[in-house]
């Protein structure tokens, strides 16, 4: 799970990136097949893998979500998703 950066500017600012950030990452990892945002959640496909970023404003979190039928494979896109997230 990923916590926004304590600032100034307010949880309004921070939860209004998340989509146009997760679209980058998201995109950015591949997951172009089927990609969609809906409310603040992106959702994107490669293959037999579908991720998703969502956040939730209430508890301050973005969280990461990858399926798929091999879980190694599922575990190296979800830490490319989080740590591309980590450094955008």
């Amino acid at each position: 799970m990923w916590s926004p950066p304590s600032s100034g500017t307010g949880l309004r600012f921070v939860y209004s990136i998340i989509p146009a950030k997760g679209t980058r990452v998201m995109k950015g990892a591949g997951l172009t097949k089927n990609f969609e945002v809906v409310g603040r959640t992106v959702y994107g496909e490669t293959g037999n893998y579908t991720g998703a970023i969502r956040c939730d404003s209430a508890k301050t979190v973005a969280y990461f979500v990858v399926a798929g039928p091999a879980s190694k494979d599922t575990e190296e896109i979800h830490a490319k998703l989080k740590t591309a997230f980590d450094k955008d």
